[in-house]
This record gives structure tokens, C-alpha cells and sequence, in this order.
């Protein structure tokens, strides 16, 4: 397992107990799925997630993704490893940790951080990459993220057909919290959501904070009406009909000329290029960020760089969507035109 995410869709015993009328998420999600995919929909989709983005060399990673990477080396290297003779209780107490267990995803996508208990947080600190291990690494990130892209679009369709139901009052969900109690309808302004790759997080976490609509998971589990969710499935578009790209029902004039699934994955993936670039060097400037995406993204028009991924970026970097990045340095007579405005 990669975290607790995976847990619930692939275990029903975690899932919450639904009030008559009302489905899980998960299961609701996936009635979605099949009808609008049919046989070519898995009940697991909704569980995958992209795993970081590893550039071509170890010394260009931010740190997150950096101590991601070491615990997936210390795995494979314990893995490839004879087992050790029995040692005695005293020695396995003074062992170090050995990166047996699976790395967290909550070290590389913050908010996720609460699915885990601060030990496995902790990150091995002395660690030399040997010969190879980075670039095997990075083949097989770069060959599972590629595999489950085709499953990541059908998971961002699905998405956006709920979102738009939501907002077409079609379908009211409800939330309840995970210890119990606080059931609540969750207005649609708490699914207005940054991005729809943020709601397709909180889908494969099933849950969210009230009233944040930024949440990508949360305190209270996620239901949907079953009788409305059939209704508004009845018309749906018919699987056979479906090409790629978004469902049909999503291109009203309310939500036209939204971008397409494979478009979303590519501007998720140009965001958080964007903000490891920010990170390693905050007087970065646009055109240096938007040449790197260009190169290890690609398919991002200047446009869609200059009012989707740059201020997401900045602000996943953890500075302000607009303004100079990181501390002040020169007078304003002395900034550079090129300093990403």
C-alpha cells in the first residue's frame, strides 16, 4: 500500500457505514464509472496516483521528492538483500531503520501527512545513491506513471461528470464525520475546487474538510443520494458512445471549453514541475521555468502556462500567486524585467 487511500477502495470492511438512500464514495464513484466506461472501468482506478516526478539527476530534486526516492531505494535494496542472521533484541533496538517499509506518499503530497504516524515520516538522512540505483529509479516511475495515465484520465472523466452534476443541483452530497456524527449537506461552493485533479484527490481519499474547498481529503467521509445518482445516470452518455476526452454531459455551455483529461494530467504534472523548480531557486524567471516544462512536460502552450501553471506553481512552492517569489533582495529600480511577475 502506498497509504490509507488504497486501503478504502480495495477493502469494503473500511468503508463507513451509509445511512439508508445514501452510498460511499467509493462505490457511488464507481457506479459512475461503469456507466460511463462500462467493462473497460476497474473498481481500483480511483485508488491510483502518479508517483513524483524524478528529474535526471538526484542533485535537481527538491527534498520531498529526494526522501521519497531514498526510502524507494532502501526498500529495493532490502529486498535484493540476503536475510541477516537472527540478531538479538538489543541489536534490533539500536538498528537503524533500513527502509523496509513502504515509502509514504505524504512525503511528497502534503495534506496527507495525517494517514501516518510521525516515525514514518522520519527520512534516513545520511544517504548515497550507488551506482545505477537513480536512473533505475526513474525508468520505473517514469514506466508506472505512464501505465496508469489511461486509468488516471477515465478517473478525471468520472470527476467531472460529479462535479457538474453537483452544480447542476442534480446530485446533493453529504458528509459525515470520520469518528461519527456532524452529518451535513456539502454545498456545491465546497467543491469549487482549484483544479479537477484536486477533486479527483479527494475522490480517491473520500473525504474533505467543510467548507474548504481546496481540501484534496478531510475530517468527514463523502455520501452521495443513491436515487438522485441513478437519476442523473440514466442520462448519462452510453459508454459505447464514449471517446476521449471529457463525457459529453460535461460540454455544456456552463462548463465549455474545459480542458481534457490528458490536458489536466499535463498541467498537474507542469505545476508541480514548476513549483520544484521554485524551490531549488526562487529568482528563477518565467522563461526559464516555462523552457523547463516545455522540456520534461511538454504540451503546455504559453497560454495555459501563464494562467494555470505558474501562479499553482508559485503558490505550491509556498509563495504568493503574484509578486516575486522568496525574500526581497534588490529596490524596485533594481529588479530585472525578467523576474516572473
Amino acid at each position: 500500500m502506498d497509504d490509507a487511500s488504497e486501503d478504502i477502495w480495495e477493502n469494503e470492511r473500511r468503508w463507513p457505514l451509509a445511512p439508508p438512500g445514501y452510498l460511499f464514495l467509493v462505490p457511488a464513484f464507481n457506479r459512475i464509472g461503469r456507466r460511463l466506461y462500462g467493462d473497460a472501468w476497474q473498481d481500483d482506478l480511483g485508488a491510483n496516483e502518479f508517483w513524483p516526478f524524478l528529474p535526471a539527476d538526484p542533485v535537481e530534486a527538491d527534498p520531498a521528492t529526494l526522501d521519497w526516492a531514498k526510502w524507494m531505494v532502501l526498500g529495493e535494496r532490502r529486498r535484493s538483500t540476503p536475510a541477516p542472521e537472527p540478531q538479538s533484541q538489543t541489536d534490533l533496538a539500536s538498528a537503524p531503520d533500513d527502509g523496509a517499509r513502504r515509502p509514504p506518499l505524504a512525503l511528497v503530497h502534503p495534506g496527507w501527512q495525517r494517514h501516518f504516524k510521525k516515525p514514518e515520516l522520519i527520512t534516513p538522512k545520511a544517504f548515497p545513491f550507488q551506482d545505477g540505483e537513480w536512473d533505475r529509479l526513474k525508468e520505473r516511475v517514469d514506466a508506472r506513471n505512464r501505465k496508469i495515465q489511461p486509468g488516471i484520465e477515465k478517473v478525471l472523466a468520472a470527476t467531472r461528470w460529479l462535479y457538474d452534476a453537483i452544480f447542476e443541483r442534480k446530485i446533493q452530497p453529504f458528509i459525515m464525520r470520520q469518528e461519527g456524527g456532524d452529518w451535513q449537506a456539502s454545498a456545491p461552493d465546497d467543491w469549487m475546487a482549484p483544479s479537477l485533479d484536486t477533486l479527483r484527490a479527494r475522490v480517491r481519499n473520500a473525504s474533505m474538510y467543510p467548507g474548504a474547498a481546496s481540501s484534496r481529503d478531510g475530517s468527514h467521509w463523502i455520501f452521495l443520494p443513491e436515487k438522485r445518482l441513478d437519476d442523473a445516470l440514466q442520462s448519462a452518455i452510453a459508454p459505447s458512445l464514449l471517446s476521449v476526452g471529457l463525457p459529453a454531459s460535461s460540454c455544456s455551455t456552463a462548463t465549455a471549453g474545459a480542458a481534457s483529461p490528458t490536458m489536466m494530467v499535463n498541467i498537474t504534472r507542469a505545476i508541480d514541475r514548476s513549483a520544484e523548480l521554485l524551490r531549488q531557486n526562487n529568482d528563477a524567471t518565467k522563461e526559464e521555468i516555462y523552457a523547463a516544462v516545455q522540456a520534461d512536460v511538454g504540451g503546455i502552450s504559453r497560454n495555459a502556462f501563464e494562467t494555470k501553471v505558474l501562479g499553482a506553481g508559485r503558490e505550491r512552492a509556498g509563495f504568493p500567486r503574484k509578486g516575486k517569489p522568496g525574500r526581497k533582495r534588490k529596490s524596485p529600480s533594481q529588479k530585472s524585467p525578467n523576474l516572473i511577475e
